[in-house]
């Protein structure tokens, strides 16, 4: 079995401050519903989900693949000779996303369909980035 790789420890600060705060906007709720706390209420919920979510995601890498498997969608599977590119996105929390080209149901590579899958930042980032990057079919 392929090592798993780790999610960055912000996710659980985040998703610990926003629960702390869905907590906090909980209890404000208990003087009266009103539409603007509950609609903030709503919002810091969704967003503690997001990052409980994430946080709760696992990246494996083996040796023809790179596997995400995240709690609601189950396992994702690129494999390298899928892969079109790799590139680190995002202005806040950089994590890395990969686009790739669909598998048809026969095992072959639809070239006209390109996919895209963003993983979760992990701790070591641009060692994976280069891992993958390494791996791509010229």
């Amino acid at each position: 079995m392929s090592p798993i790789i780790r999610i960055h420890p912000i996710y659980r600060w985040l998703a610990l401050g926003c629960l702390v705060l869905t907590g906090l906007l909980g209890w404000s709720l208990r003087q009266g519903l009103r539409g603007d706390d509950l609609f903030f209420f709503l919002t810091i919920a969704a967003i503690t989900v997001w990052f409980g979510h994430t946080l709760c995601s696992q990246i494996r890498l083996n040796e023809r693949s790179i596997v995400l498997q995240t709690p609601l969608r189950g396992v994702q599977e690129v494999e390298f000779r899928q892969l079109v590119s790799v590139m680190e996105t995002g202005r806040f929390m950089k994590s890395l996303s990969l686009l790739y080209y669909a598998r048809q149901p026969d095992g072959l590579l639809d070239l006209d369909r390109v996919h895209h899958l963003l993983l979760p930042a992990v701790v070591d980032q641009e060692n994976l980035l280069t891992t993958i990057q390494a791996r791509i079919p010229q």
